[in-house]
C-alpha cells in the first residue's frame, strides 16, 4: 500500500471509529456490529496485508450492511432520544456519556447536512464554542434566496424590521428548507441604498427551544426526529452556547 492508501485508511479507520462508539452511546446495534467488523479487519487486514482497494471494498460492504440497518438505527435512536428528553422534563440529569451522545448527535448533523444546508450547519457548529460578545456575523446572500424574505422586502416596512417566520412542515425537504432550518425565526431589516448598491441585513438568535420536536424524514418506511429540548438541555448544561446571528449581503444594481 502507498503512503496515500496508508493515510486514507487510517482516516478512514478514525471516523469510522468514531461514528460507531458514538452509536454505540445510543444503544444502536450496528454500532457494536461495527466496531467488531472494524476491529477484526483490522487485525487481519494488517496480517494478511490487504492493499487499498480492498480496503475500500470493505468500507462500501460496511456502508452497505449500515444502510440496510438504518431504519432499525432509527427507531432506537428515537426510542432513547424520547426517553432522555423525557428525563429532562422530570428535572433529572443525564449522565456524562448521555450528554456526549447529544453532543454527538450536533456533530453528526452538522457534518452529514453540511452538504445541503450549509448554512444551519454553520450555525449549529459555532454553537460549541463560547463567543465574547454573542454575536457573529456572516457575508452571504442566501437568504436572499427566500421566497419569505424576498416577500417582507417586497412590502413597506412601517417598523424597524420585520419578524418571519416558518412552519415546522418546511424542515423537511422542501424548496424553503434551507432557509426555514437556518433562519426561522428571523429579523428582516429595511434594504440600505448606497449609490449603486443595495445592502441587505437579518438576524436570527442561534438556540434551541426548551421543546420543540421536527420531523427531518416522516414516510412510511422510516421516520427521524429530532427533539430539540435534548440540545436546549446542553445549552443550560454550558455545552452548547447560544448567540445572534447576523447575515449580510450587498448587490450590485443595474
Amino acid at each position: 500500500m502507498n503512503k496515500l492508501g496508508k493515510v486514507f485508511s487510517v482516516l478512514f479507520f478514525l471516523m469510522a471509529f468514531i461514528f460507531l462508539a458514538w452509536l454505540i452511546t445510543w444503544g444502536i446495534l450496528f454500532g457494536y456490529i461495527g466496531i467488531v467488523l472494524l476491529f477484526v479487519f483490522g487485525i487481519l487486514g494488517r496480517w494478511i496485508n490487504l492493499d487499498f482497494k480492498r480496503i475500500i471494498l470493505f468500507s462500501f460492504i460496511i456502508f452497505l450492511v449500515g444502510m440496510a440497518m438504518l431504519p432499525l438505527s432509527i427507531k432506537q435512536y428515537n426510542a432513547r432520544s424520547k426517553d432522555y428528553f423525557q428525563r429532562i422534563q422530570e428535572k433529572k440529569s443525564l449522565s456524562f456519556s448521555e450528554k456526549i451522545s447529544i453532543y454527538g448527535l450536533n456533530i453528526f448533523f452538522c457534518t452529514g447536512g453540511s452538504l445541503i444546508y450549509p448554512e444551519v450547519a454553520k450555525e449549529s457548529m459555532l454553537m460549541m464554542f463560547k463567543d465574547s460578545d454573542g454575536v457573529r456575523e456572516f457575508e452571504s446572500d442566501f437568504f436572499l434566496k427566500s421566497q419569505k424574505i424576498q416577500s417582507a422586502l417586497k412590502n413597506p416596512f412601517n417598523t424597524p424590521k420585520k419578524k418571519v417566520t416558518w412552519n415546522p412542515k418546511y424542515y423537511k425537504l422542501y424548496p424553503e428548507s434551507r432557509y426555514a432550518l437556518a433562519l426561522n425565526p428571523c429579523e428582516v431589516y429595511p434594504p440600505l441604498k448606497n449609490g449603486h448598491s443595495t445592502e441587505y441585513k437579518i438576524s436570527v438568535k442561534v438556540s434551541y427551544p426548551y421543546s420543540s420536536e421536527i420531523y427531518l424524514i416522516k414516510n412510511e418506511f422510516v421516520q427521524l426526529q429530532v427533539q430539540e429540548g435534548l440540545f436546549h438541555y446542553l445549552q443550560q448544561e454550558g455545552w452548547l452556547h447560544p448567540y445572534k446571528a447576523i447575515w449580510k449581503a450587498t448587490r450590485i444594481e443595474p
